[in-house]
């Protein structure tokens, strides 16, 4: 009957330790087999990274001249250095290439070769090449994870014979395959950067005009969406509220979903927002955009108040890039994988 005093039913124990942080959990797996087992469960791992994405809220991820990693946690009051993947390779040769509901898609820069990693639990996989002959050739990268078939992906693009050709490796199957269009982006050329929604990876493109390549994450079809009003090449691709969004100059434009299942031609101008030539955008956090102002550091803008506040001062050298990251206990599997020492 003592003991009765101290038991907890299972779904508060659950409810609890979704709650902490990722590397409480790894500690707590010697607890007892029932919490090392729980930690495996798909649905404790789903449930981790809901309450993660949705309650905790984002970290942000930097990466400055390709040899430091860093984590400003959603607080935004400790930046930690964070330690480099193990990749056999050192950290100044290693590019981050996207972020995506706990796990980051790695490229080294000499060779081109493929990791994803998950900095939580410090596992890293390397993907293995596709049996494609042209892998060396010039191409554009994309990463994400797709809510519809529950499933992270890395899209690569390559230009072939006056045409975009698509590859896509699969977390889920661990291979790649080769996507078929037919004669869709005969004349199409990528430039820039991708931004990633739940749904699809988006690239700048040119076909005649400047456009806009959507790839369906679910569906995997690709589909050529106008690129909205006075839009030239020094726009950035992000992603705002889980929708894609266009930063030019001193305008937010969000685009809208008006038909189902499809992409209509509505852009919303939502935000005026910060315009200063010294500065220099880097990502839309929660609802903050990004800027980076060197040498001194780091700026938050907040577009709802319309306030920028200083974040971070310049102590790292230069910042490459930046990116949302949750924390998660998303496996990348035990074959080609291992634990970052």
């Amino acid at each position: 009957m003592e003991d009765d005093k101290f038991f907890l039913p299972h779904e508060i124990i659950f409810s609890i330790l979704k709650r902490l942080p990722v590397k409480s959990l790894l500690r707590f797996r010697c607890v007892c087999k029932d919490w090392n087992d729980l930690f495996k469960t798909s649905l404790f791992i789903k449930e981790y990274l809901h309450h993660s994405s949705h309650h905790r809220g984002p970290s942000l991820l930097l990466q400055w001249d390709y040899s430091i990693f860093g984590m400003l946690d959603s607080d935004k009051k400790t930046f930690l250095p964070l330690r480099a993947p193990s990749v056999n390779q050192p950290a100044y040769m290693i590019d981050i290439i996207g972020s995506s509901y706990g796990l980051v898609c790695l490229q080294i820069k000499v060779g081109g070769s493929l990791f994803l990693w998950n900095p939580a639990t410090r596992e890293v996989q390397y993907v293995p090449r596709s049996k494609n002959t042209r892998w060396y050739q010039i191409c554009h990268i994309g990463f994400g994870f797709s809510r519809v078939v529950n499933d992270y992906k890395i899209v690569r693009t390559y230009y072939y014979l006056k045409r975009v050709e698509v590859e896509v490796y699969s977390l889920s199957t661990g291979s790649w395959k080769q996507l078929e269009f037919g004669n869709l982006l005969e004349g199409v050329s990528l430039h820039g950067r991708f931004a990633a929604t739940d749904e699809a990876i988006y690239w700048f493109a040119y076909l005649n005009d400047i456009v806009i390549l959507s790839f369906d994450m679910a569906t995997e079809a690709i589909t050529l969406i106008p690129a909205g009003p006075n839009i030239h090449w020094n726009v950035k691709l992000m992603a705002y509220e889980n929708k894609l969004a266009l930063l030019s100059g001193m305008k937010l434009w969000v685009m809208e979903e008006t038909t189902s299942g499809g992409f209509g031609q509505r852009w919303n101008k939502t935000k005026l927002i910060l315009n200063l030539p010294s500065v220099h955008s880097m990502t839309i956090w929660k609802n903050e955009v990004i800027y980076k102002c060197e040498p001194v550091g780091l700026y938050l803008f907040n577009l709802t108040t319309n306030k920028l506040k200083f974040l971070i001062p310049w102590e790292y050298g230069r910042l490459m890039s930046a990116f949302n990251y949750v924390e998660s206990l998303v496996s990348i599997g035990k074959k080609n994988s291992w634990t970052s020492s």
